[in-house]
């Protein structure tokens, strides 16, 4: 089992850090992983143009903020077959995952009418191009997961919701209009 303090970094850094850097860090002897955790920081405030220790500061702000607005209830979280994407020993839901990637979203819109899965959409307006995440919680109010298209999120047929469809298990009715309530 891992020590508790590199379990501790590990899981803080996992919802950024690619598994590359994330099995670097497991090898890093003790007594070099300040250097190593300093160089990792360094590097996301050259990426990102910010003054030096800025990102390692928005990290944490954004993590605190993910842990208290979108905190999963249920753990460990459940997955079903077709789900792509898995996070088991998540303490967040998609939405953290998100918001601890990107920040705030620039621009959102929900739907949580009477009747259908609430599901939101965020956009982050970007120079290289905008980035759009959807997300639903279809099966649970308190757990939010990303999916791969607007569809998905509506009830339309979307390959999530065929999927589920095969499988018998109960999908959310289509919302009327929910394409043109997102066009940015």
């Amino acid at each position: 089992p891992e020590e508790p303090v590199l379990a501790g970094l590990v899981a803080d850094l996992e919802l950024i850090a690619d598994s590359a850097q994330i099995d670097e860090l497991r090898r890093v002897a003790p007594e070099r992983r300040v250097a190593w955790l300093k160089a990792f920081w360094e590097s996301r405030d050259i990426e990102s143009l910010r003054p030096r220790g800025a990102r390692l500061y928005e990290h944490y702000r954004r993590l605190a903020y993910a842990r208290a607005h979108y905190r999963l209830r249920q753990y460990p979280r459940r997955y079903e077959t077709f789900e792509l994407w898995r996070n088991p020993s998540a303490e967040i839901d998609d939405r953290g995952l998100i918001y601890v990637r990107h920040g705030a979203p620039d621009d959102s819109a929900a739907d949580a009418g009477v009747g259908v899965c609430p599901n939101v959409t965020w956009l982050y307006r970007r120079p290289e191009g905008n980035l759009i995440f959807n997300f639903s919680a279809r099966d649970d109010p308190d757990d939010w997961r990303l999916v791969e298209t607007l569809a998905n999120a509506g009830g339309d047929d979307g390959a999530t919701n065929r999927l589920r469809r095969d499988t018998g298990i109960t999908t959310c009715p289509p919302i009327e209009g929910l394409f043109a309530s997102r066009a940015y």
